[in-house]
């Protein structure tokens, strides 16, 4: 077999230059070319038409017209922790209003997957009979009741669960881990130290909803350095918990616990 051939049978970025993605965060990642340097920004849905992290990928430089390979993509598969990274860059730049919504997003995804991993996809592990239900209509079941029903009416709201907005999520994922707020449980050796009384109340008590309220809507406020800084201890909250609980992507949390 001469070298010609030889050559077409390796993977097609053998023969291209490689660049590590600098930045991976919830919508775009950025890269610069090997070949121009010139920094590149790709959108994920519109331009790389996937979510999912990038492991190696063959992109386009719309500079120098370049294939290059790419790779090195830091996303996680559980969204919050997309907003949490996204946050030194949007200080660093900042966009201390992008900072704050982004902070509060990542607060009320957190709290979701939270329930979501406890209330759905720990039933659809333990009930689904080699998981030939499908997990979308379980989720959408869970999605579609009461505020009422899933905390066994302790909470007396009838509102749907897939139309709940901050202060109920809140007080919805407060009721379903209070046991964990209250008693220790086995994750807890994962961590230095023990701050459930500290971090569960921080995420109590945060007005980050009521500042990201006052950002998007009409009187348009602008934040500063100081209103982003006080939520430092809200952040290391989200990481703490999100180990504690255990908080991961729905698909990650059942393929582990198998």
């Amino acid at each position: 077999m001469d070298s010609s051939m030889k050559k077409l049978q390796q993977p097609n970025h053998i023969e291209k230059e490689t660049a590590e993605i600098g930045l991976g965060g919830y919508e775009n990642l950025s890269v610069s070319c090997p070949y121009c340097d010139q920094y590149l920004i790709f959108n994920r849905i519109s331009e790389l038409k996937t979510v999912m992290s990038i492991t190696g990928k063959d992109l386009l430089c719309y500079h120098c017209n370049k294939v290059f390979w790419a790779t090195g993509d830091e996303v996680t598969a559980a969204k919050y922790k997309w907003f949490l990274q996204d946050l030194y860059f949007l200080k660093k730049e900042k966009k201390y209003g992008l900072y704050i919504l982004a902070l509060c997003q990542a607060c009320e995804m957190f709290m979701h997957q939270a329930i979501v991993n406890k209330m759905v996809d720990c039933n659809y592990r333990d009930k689904a009979s080699n998981f030939t239900e499908d997990y979308n209509v379980i989720y959408s079941e869970f999605c579609n009741q009461t505020i009422k029903d899933i905390s066994n009416s302790e909470i007396r709201n009838d509102g749907k669960y897939e139309k709940v907005t901050f202060k109920l999520l809140r007080e919805l994922f407060l009721h379903i881990f209070k046991d964990a707020r209250n008693n220790k449980l086995p994750s807890l050796s994962k961590l230095k130290e023990d701050k459930r009384g500290e971090y569960f109340n921080v995420l109590e008590k945060t007005e980050i909803n009521e500042t990201r309220n006052k950002v998007v809507h009409k009187y348009a406020y602008r934040p500063s350095v100081s209103d982003v800084e006080k939520y430092d201890e809200l952040i290391s909250c989200l990481h703490w918990l999100s180990v504690y609980l255990n908080v991961q992507d729905s698909e990650l949390f059942i393929n582990k616990r198998l």
